[in-house]
């Protein structure tokens, strides 16, 4: 898939969900990005063997709108979750 998308100029992202985390990254010279959970979150860890765990955020979903020239991708919560206090 690689090989097919970096030499095809014209695709302007790769999308794909149901990975309960928003990333995005460069990626055969474009941008690959997952969606959000409507549901539970996987936990943010980066930690070199990190066991994976849910984390119960915001369930949000992406919305793509293209202009006519760019694809723009929009984040959007939705429900209602406690704010979270830091340094108080």
């Amino acid at each position: 898939m690689e090989r097919i998308v970096s030499v095809n100029p014209q695709v302007e992202r790769v999308t794909c969900g149901h990975l309960h985390r928003n990333i995005s990254r460069r990626w055969a010279g474009t941008i690959v990005a997952t969606a959000p959970s409507v549901a539970h979150a996987v936990a943010f860890d980066l930690r070199p063997g990190a066991h994976g765990a849910w984390n119960y955020e915001p369930p949000a979903i992406t919305a793509h709108h293209w202009n006519g020239s760019h694809l723009v991708t929009h984040q959007i919560g939705s429900g209602d979750f406690p704010a979270t206090r830091y340094g108080m």
